[in-house]
């Protein structure tokens, strides 16, 4: 992800396997804290100088300072795949921000019934565009009339995916009590 790359996480499986508490979690976690912890590692780090951080990183230590990374099970032991990844890219993308511009792009979708559907599309479901998946001649896969969502912090990030999550379609079956049907 951070050399360029788009990155994509599917997750598939039988209705009440744990596809959604894989992902997420489950439990809450204050981000405002998480960022502020993360901006004082930075901090930390950058106050190290780069001579220091140029013989760490020759000697295969990433973190310089001595500092440890955001610690997330001691906020949260349940925190799923999402949440953990998303504070690794955020302290990542902090760590290097000197030397790198960095931009955080987000859609998420949902494949409901044959219909691919736009989470992030926050409008009435009858004015939601049609979702066409396409192809450029550079290989790339792109989602026309998708929308996308530039994010500037793990937080942010991470409260989009919350509200996307709230517009997943669910229903009960015989398996568990509710189930995202995707």
């Amino acid at each position: 992800v951070l050399d360029g790359f788009h990155a994509c996480i599917f997750a598939y499986g039988q209705t009440g396997s744990g596809k959604t508490f894989t992902m997420m979690g489950e439990g809450t976690i204050d981000w405002d804290q998480i960022g502020a912890q993360l901006q004082a590692e930075t901090d930390r780090t950058a106050a190290v100088g780069t001579a220091a951080a140029a013989a760490a990183a020759a000697a295969g230590d990433e973190d310089a300072s001595g500092a440890g990374r955001v610690n997330l099970d001691a906020h949260n032991p349940m925190l799923g795949l999402s949440p953990r990844a998303t504070v690794e890219l955020f302290r990542l993308m902090a760590r290097d921000a000197d030397k790198f511009e960095f931009k955080v792009k987000l859609s998420v979708y949902e494949l409901y019934r044959d219909e691919l559907v736009d989470l992030l599309y926050s409008g009435k479901k009858k004015n939601r565009p049609k979702l066409v998946v396409k192809q450029d001649s550079g290989g790339r896969v792109t989602v026309e009339g998708a929308v996308i969502a530039d994010v500037a912090t793990a937080a942010e990030l991470q409260s989009k995916l919350v509200d996307c999550m709230s517009r997943r379609h669910t229903a009960s079956t015989n398996m568990n009590a509710e189930s995202s049907r995707s």
